[in-house]
């Protein structure tokens, strides 16, 4: 029994676009195929002759997205569950991270962690300093406002949070200085700086 004109006409189609879909993969080489090809496919059946892919930082950035809607409900303890089958797969997967941009400028100093038989990572214990439920859940607000950590996982954000240490600084008082050595990070909660470069 032979297929039908239309039914070949249809087989024919869905190969080219097979086709046409794998050599996308092939030369773009996504770090994700998932999203991409998800993109692609709907392009097309959008009509859409040219489909252009998401990039791989858009891609990270998606997934950083993603984690940070899903922590912000369960914070407002929301049962309402909004992400598909292919977004709860995809939270599985370790996450893609972004591509480092240079900078022309050389760098002060860079400061490695080096673990071996005197310095074992386990050891390591994050200070505590406690505070109310309500000041935990302002600095968890106000981190989640960088970037660095929206991809934390909800027990190590905890232990960030606890880590803070409060400074009430006065007006005119001077918080850091530039080419001083960084030892920590101030985290504003409210009031502003006035922040200065030097050019040489």
């Amino acid at each position: 029994m032979q297929p039908s004109s239309a039914a070949a006409i249809t087989e024919e189609a869905d190969r080219a676009l097979i086709v046409a879909l794998v050599k996308q993969l092939l030369y773009e080489r996504p770090s994700d195929p998932v999203p991409f090809m998800y993109s692609y496919l709907k392009q097309v059946s959008e009509g859409i002759q040219q489909p252009v892919m998401p990039t791989n930082l858009e891609v990270a950035e998606v997934k950083n997205l993603h984690k940070k809607v899903d922590y912000l409900k369960s914070q407002l303890n929301e049962d309402v569950d909004v992400t598909d089958e292919s977004e709860q797969e995809d939270e599985s997967d370790e996450e893609v991270k972004a591509p480092v941009k240079k900078s022309n400028k050389q760098r002060v100093g860079v400061s490695a962690e080096v673990y071996g038989e005197n310095n074992k990572k386990e050891d390591f214990n994050a200070p505590v300093n406690p505070k109310s439920d309500d000041v935990k859940e302002r600095l968890q607000k106000r981190l989640l406002q960088a970037f660095m950590f929206t991809a934390l996982e909800p027990k190590e954000l905890a232990v960030v949070v606890l880590a803070i240490e409060e400074v009430k600084a006065t007006t005119g008082t001077k918080v850091i200085t530039e080419g001083d050595a960084g030892d920590c990070m101030y985290v504003l909660e409210s009031g502003s700086l006035e922040c200065t470069k030097v050019f040489k």
